[in-house]
Parts: structure tokens; sequence; C-alpha cells
């Protein structure tokens, strides 16, 4: 995901991720619009926003951008990663089945059809008829799962140039820059069935093996792969080297975030880890559905209502007041969090969203 501006990135190890009150998001750090910067900062215009972007554990990139390009009430999400990767996803959306990507003002819902439409739902323009799974934007392409027929595709955002790229059926899809990263599912020459990791170009080419055994919430950040199953949690690198286990323990979901990795288990407590497999902390007992943004964790309660987990302070508090039992699906888009749910047994599943303090509740999408 990128915006269609243009930016000098300045590299400096010496800024703290804190040191404007900013934002981390899956490697985003934003600063509130100021109408001078702080003398610590890089000189900019008073009419600029301070944008930093982090790029590993040890550096930040950051610029200023005018802030005739930005909305001025909110932070701008500019999604930067080193080397120039883009990432199709965020990786909560990625380990809740990535139905929505968000891109420049637009969300891309897998729902039946691919649709493109605005954050409240307005300006619905169907580009694909054929019952997408998942869906991640890199640049002006739209990449995505479907199962009719099976296989990866991709479309232009303005839904021209639609491209078969292969006839697989992926899990938890990944697209950094020009390569995907899945689960796979093939058979062996007795037929049985087995499932693995693997690789490939934008284009179908380069498809490569990785790993084999069930692999879930696949989230590739930076150089590495991360996944989950029923024996614990691992990670790689891209290229298949360097395994290794992080946790032995039976995991139902994890997410990578800020270099921790949080998880699930079948009690439905929530955890969080480094991604280098130490400090492994218990955050306190949740929901099996839930998701990160930034030193904030949303879950689905047991009740049927949503919360939020300020895990700095290490407080909880409800943000939905409405109780359901049906509650799917935790996606982060811009500053709005989406779910999926419905009001009734006898009533339609729709898609909703709320800010992260839980105002502006709004229906979005139908199924």
């Amino acid at each position: 995901m990128k915006r269609t501006i243009s930016i000098i990135i300045f590299i400096s190890i010496a800024f703290a991720s804190t040191a404007c009150g900013g934002n981390n998001t899956d490697g985003l750090f934003t600063s509130a619009i100021e109408s001078t910067a702080p003398a610590t900062y890089p000189t900019v215009a008073a009419d600029a926003l301070i944008i930093y972007a982090h790029t590993d554990e040890s550096q930040n990139a950051y610029s200023s951008v005018p802030t005739a390009l930005v909305d001025e009430n909110h932070y701008t999400h500019l999604y930067l990663h080193p080397g120039n990767e883009q990432y199709g996803n965020l990786a909560g959306n990625i380990s809740n089945f990535a139905q929505f990507a968000y891109a420049d003002g637009w969300i891309y819902a897998a729902r039946g059809n691919l649709y493109k439409l605005r954050l409240d739902g307005t300006e619905r323009t169907l580009l694909y008829n054929g019952w997408p799974e998942s869906v991640h934007v890199v640049g002006d392409w739209v990449y995505f799962s479907h199962n009719s027929p099976v296989g990866i595709s991709k479309i232009r955002t303005d839904g021209t140039d639609f491209t078969r790229i292969s006839t697989e059926s992926p899990v938890f899809l990944n697209v950094v820059g020009d390569w995907m990263y899945f689960q796979y599912t093939a058979a062996d020459s007795q037929g049985r069935q087995f499932t693995g990791i693997a690789k490939m170009r934008t284009d179908g080419t380069e498809r490569t093996s990785l790993a084999e055994g069930r692999a879930n919430s696949i989230n590739v950040v930076d150089d590495w792969i991360f996944w989950s199953s029923g024996q614990g949690v691992y990670r790689m690198r891209t290229d298949g080297t360097e395994r290794m286990q992080l946790l032995d323990a039976f995991v139902n979901t994890s997410i990578v975030s800020g270099g921790w990795l949080y998880y699930s288990d079948p009690m439905r407590n929530l955890f969080r880890i480094r991604v280098d497999g130490t400090e492994n902390t218990l955050l306190g007992e949740a929901g099996a559905i839930f998701t990160v943004a930034g030193d904030r964790l949303f879950f689905i309660g047991d009740n049927g209502y949503v919360y939020r987990m300020d895990i700095e302070i290490m407080e909880t508090t409800r943000i939905r007041n409405v109780q359901t039992n049906n509650i799917q699906n935790l996606h982060i888009l811009e500053d709005w969090l989406f779910f999926r749910t419905r009001l009734s047994f006898d009533s339609p599943f729709q898609f909703f969203r709320i800010r992260f303090d839980g105002s502006g509740s709004q229906a979005v999408l139908e199924d």
C-alpha cells in the first residue's frame, strides 16, 4: 500500500519511536500536525506533517509532507518499509483472513464479490465477480485469492487488466513487493495431501516451497516469515533459511506487530512474545478473535462485546455496548475497526465500523 506522493526520506538511529507522541502500527510511526517542528526534528515548514516510518529495531526514517495532502484532523497513515517494500495488508488483517484491505482512501472488500468502496460504504464499485477470499493492495494492483474458480489473481484498482496468476488455493496469503507468501495444499504420488509454505513472484514465476507442515496466521515482516501451528510458533527467513521454533505451545491465532508476536491459546488467553522468542508474557483472558494496532489490542469477549486493551497500562475498556453472539473478522482500516456481525439470528450479516474509542458505529456493507 502506498500514497501517490513524493517524499524525501532521511535516516537516523537516534530518534526514539515515541519522540513526538506518535503512533506505532505495524512499522508505522506518525506524529500529529504541529504549527512548528520540535528542535530535535529536522527543519520543516510550519504547514508540514512529521512522518516516522519504522525500518528495523534501531532505525527510523522520517520526512515531512505538506498538510494540504492530508486530513488535518487525523493522522496520516503512510506505510513505509525497509528496502522500499510494499505490503499488501496489515498483519492483523491477514490473521483475520484479509477480507478487507485499505489504500489511498479506498476499501477493497472480498465479500461475495470483490468491491471497491469508501470507508463509509459509499461509492461502491464491483471489481470482480467470483467469490474472492482475501484481498491485498500493492501499488495500483489488487491481489486476491478466490475459490470460484480456485486461484490467485490480480486486477488494477480501477477494475481493468484482470490477470490470473496461479491455480493454487492459498491460505493466509501475504503480498510483499513483487512476492507472494502463502500456505499451500498438495498431494504426493499416493494421493495423500500435505500442506506447507511457499513463495511465488506476483507474475506467477519462481514458485518455491519453503517449509512443510500446517501454517496458520502467516505474517511476513521485513525478511522474516512467522506462523503458528498445532505444535507452536515458528519463524524463518523469506528464503527458507534460519528456521526456528519460538514457542512450544498450541496457538489459535498469532499476529506480529511492533517487534512482538501476539497470540491466543485454546483457553482464550492472550499472550505476547518477542519476535526473537524471549519475554513470553500473559496479557489477560480475552477472546479467540483479536487484532492489534500499535499499543492497542482489540478483541471480542465471550459475552459478545468488543473491547480495547491498552497494552502498556494493561487497561481494558468495552468500546461497543451492543451485545451479539456472532462478531467475526476484526480488521484495522485507517483509524477504524471493522467487524462482521448480525444484530439477531434472523437478520443478515453486516460489516460495521467503529472508531478506536467506540464512537461512530455504522453499518458499511451487507453480506
